[in-house]
């Protein structure tokens, strides 16, 4: 039997606030269908998923996850994912057992959720209907207790502030405040009416997409905007604007007396939010593409460790300085895998355009490269011409092939990932790519059902 020992990934490029630290101090996060404990002193995954091959109850999630919330706690967690009639599972990070889940009322995708502060009795979640509906459970009981509609425009997320209950929701062009939820006299019961409040803007800023928000205190919420700017509002008025990035601010969490937002512009800033002074900032490089990383998730339990998600696929913890703790790919599907002969490393080529290579045994990424540098869109399509569909060792393990979606193939170093040479007699995506067992030829096949047979002249 097939059982999960390690997955190469963290979905960052259309998520955000999706990073976040367990009770023990490890770090949760998802990939695929699958929730992800990972420990990084020991190096070691767990994990929570539905297992096809499973008799029992299914537990875990069986479609791609596109949010994750932390109960307050710190223990439990929550993953909701795509699909006709998405479903919402709620976890124990330390057994990664599943406690209960909810589900019936979403439609299409769950895409935001968060927990209600205190004891998180409640579990506020987003769905991708036409109305971005918002419901309210009841997580313990699996009881739907309310429900009220987003806005038409797509709600990028949901947020319980810790200090008088508010539930705000951000979005394309639009910010809005629950501000009656629940008290401890007066719990949230079955056919609760909702009544969101619009976010008064006046002359101090202009309605544009708001990302994500945090809680400065008592009635005062901070959101990230796309013009790199940071709102401060009163209650649900507009009452500060702060230029905090060159570019949108996906990302934003206080702890303590700080908060900490990230922008496109790859920089991690610390604010005090007492007067929104800056304090400190980190510029965050890709590890990938040589470049800044767009910032997709912060979050801190403390001042002296920050978790960091970018849109390229990694996290970082920053203490002193950045540290890399996840690698994978970006945006698209991943179609091209291929295993040394050896069998002590691997190279995985995706939509994104990279080809990169592993080591089975640290887990660790050795070598990228983009082999198209600067990629045209293909007509009729959403691909461009850089996606990479295929790839295959030489027997040797000395060369790696990899063929593009316009016809290309491109013979590589496999060790340093170093380009020797282009076959281009095609442009129909290659489908598949093989040596022969003694190396002296390579077979490539497109999708315009050629087969082209080329002498290798070592």
């Amino acid at each position: 039997t097939l059982q999960l020992k390690w997955v190469q990934g963290y979905r960052g490029w259309d998520t955000r606030q999706n990073v976040f630290y367990t009770q023990g101090d490890q770090i949760a996060y998802h990939a695929a269908a699958v929730g992800i404990c990972y420990d990084p002193k020991t190096k070691t995954q767990r994990f929570i998923t539905d297992d096809p091959e499973s008799e029992g109850v299914a537990e875990g999630n069986t479609d791609d996850i596109l949010c994750m919330a932390r109960h307050p706690n710190k223990s439990i967690f929550a993953t909701g994912e795509i699909g006709l009639k998405p479903k919402i599972i709620i976890w124990d990070a330390s057994t990664m057992v599943q406690l209960n889940q909810v589900g019936g009322f979403h439609r299409r995708a769950v895409i935001a959720m968060t927990f209600s502060p205190g004891e998180g009795t409640y579990l506020a979640s987003v769905g991708q209907d036409n109305d971005h509906s918002v419901a309210i459970y009841d997580w313990k009981k699996e009881e739907l207790l309310a429900t009220f509609k987003g806005d038409q425009n797509p709600v990028l997320s949901i947020s319980w502030s810790p200090y008088d209950n508010v539930l705000v929701t951000t979005g394309v062009k639009h910010i809005k405040f629950v501000t009656d939820t629940f008290t401890p006299s007066k719990p949230i019961t079955k056919g609760w009416r909702v009544r969101p409040k619009k976010g008064l803007i006046g002359k101090k800023g202009k309605i544009q997409n708001f990302y994500t928000c945090a809680f400065l205190g008592q009635g005062r919420t901070v959101t990230g905007t796309r013009s790199g700017e940071l709102y401060v509002f009163e209650k649900v008025t507009l009452v500060d604007t702060v230029k905090a990035h060159k570019s949108k601010v996906c990302a934003v969490h206080t702890v303590d007396s700080l908060l900490i937002s990230g922008g496109d512009d790859g920089v991690v800033k610390m604010w005090n939010t007492a007067d929104m002074t800056l304090a400190h900032q980190v510029a965050m490089p890709s590890m990938s593409i040589s470049e800044s990383a767009c910032i997709r998730s912060v979050f801190a339990d403390s001042k002296h460790a920050i978790l960091v998600g970018t849109k390229t696929g990694e996290i970082y913890e920053i203490t002193d300085k950045p540290k890399l703790l996840v690698q994978s790919h970006q945006e698209g599907e991943l179609w091209g895998l291929a295993i040394h002969p050896e069998g002590k490393t691997f190279t995985s080529a995706s939509d994104d355009g990279t080809l990169r290579t592993w080591c089975t045994e640290s887990r660790e990424q050795l070598a990228c490269t983009r082999l198209v540098q600067k990629p045209l869109p293909l007509e009729n399509s959403s691909l461009n011409t850089g996606c990479i569909r295929s790839v295959a060792y030489s027997p040797d393990g000395h060369m790696i092939a990899a063929g593009t979606v316009n016809g290309k193939v491109y013979l590589l170093r496999s060790g340093t990932l170093d380009h020797l040479s282009v076959l281009d007699e095609r442009n129909q995506w290659v489908t598949d790519i093989k040596w022969s067992p003694t190396g002296k030829y390579l077979a490539v096949a497109t999708h315009d059902s050629f087969i082209d047979i080329y002498e290798c002249d070592r």
